[in-house]
């Protein structure tokens, strides 16, 4: 389960740049393993400094990691990274880039759009 925590954050963070530990934090809560990465790593800096990552001190408790973005990734690891999402894996390095940028999709549920209230169906006919 650890290593599947670490390869799940690992996941998260590739291509993303900069990120912050509360957006970590609200990841890991989303893929269900916030609970346990406290019980076995003290917490997600515990996580983060176990996978070797280096980290930068903010305010208020706050950290960020620096994984650098999708130019970062050679084009073998930009095509498997598209080929994990479905999407074409042809191309120069600057259209993998481009590809990945826009069909990364936020990294938490996003709430859905209210229902519209629905009206009541119809009184059922009756055959003649």
């Amino acid at each position: 389960r650890e290593e599947e925590e670490g390869r799940n954050l690992l996941h998260f963070l590739r291509g993303r740049g900069r990120v912050s530990s509360r957006d970590i934090g609200r990841h890991l809560k989303w893929s269900g393993s916030l609970d346990d990465v406290k019980e076995k790593w003290g917490g997600v800096k515990g996580l983060v400094n176990g996978l070797g990552l280096e980290v930068e001190e903010g305010e208020d408790n706050e950290f960020f990691v620096d994984t650098g973005g999708w130019d970062k990734l050679t084009v073998q690891e930009l095509k498997a990274e598209l080929k994990i999402r479905g999407l074409k894996v042809s191309g120069v390095k600057s259209e993998l880039i481009s590809r990945l940028e826009s069909s990364t999709v936020a990294s938490f549920p996003q709430p859905s759009a209210p229902l519209a209230p629905q009206s009541p169906p119809p009184p059922p006919t009756l055959a003649p």
